[in-house]
């Protein structure tokens, strides 16, 4: 008899989950960045207007330039937000059975720290676990995943 394929559901969050999802949003953009990049970007909207008052084409092109950097940084920082704000509205999760596809670590330099993140990879998804779940599945494992719809926070990993 073939193997018959469990469809993803969906449920609702437990407050546990909208917790972690919360954290995991302090995590990934503050407003206190977008408010930052954004008059970092009006500072470069003044150079522009600047160098171009005076006909300075050096002061234009670093205020142009600025401007969209920046602008861009602002509006990537408060479009981030946006998918995590969504989870915690509606409350719903996804629950999915899958292969275990592939594991990868990651090691990033973040200042004077490096930072390591353990990747599983599920259904072709990403998701970052601790050092614990890393190491305790492995690559063609069938397990059940709960993440959350949006910004898909992993919530929880079951062996099945």
């Amino acid at each position: 008899m073939p193997d018959k394929k469990v469809q993803p559901r969906t449920e609702f969050m437990s407050p546990e989950d909208i917790e972690m999802v919360k954290k995991a949003m302090k995590h990934a953009g503050s407003p206190f960045s977008f408010i930052i990049f954004l008059s970092v970007a009006f500072g470069g909207l003044i150079f522009l207007v600047i160098g171009v008052a005076v006909y300075n084409t050096l002061v234009s092109i670093i205020g142009g330039i600025w401007l969209v950097v920046f602008g861009f940084l602002s509006v990537t920082v408060k479009w981030v937000g946006g998918d995590y704000k969504k989870d915690i509205t509606e409350q719903r999760k996804i629950v999915e059975h899958g292969e275990i596809l592939g594991k990868r670590v990651d090691k990033e330099k973040v200042g004077n720290k490096v930072v390591i993140r353990h990747l599983l990879i599920v259904n072709g998804m990403e998701f970052e676990v601790s050092e614990g779940l890393y190491t305790r599945f492995d690559v063609g494992d069938i397990v059940e995943i709960r993440y959350s719809k949006h910004a898909r926070v992993l919530l929880a990993i079951h062996e099945l």
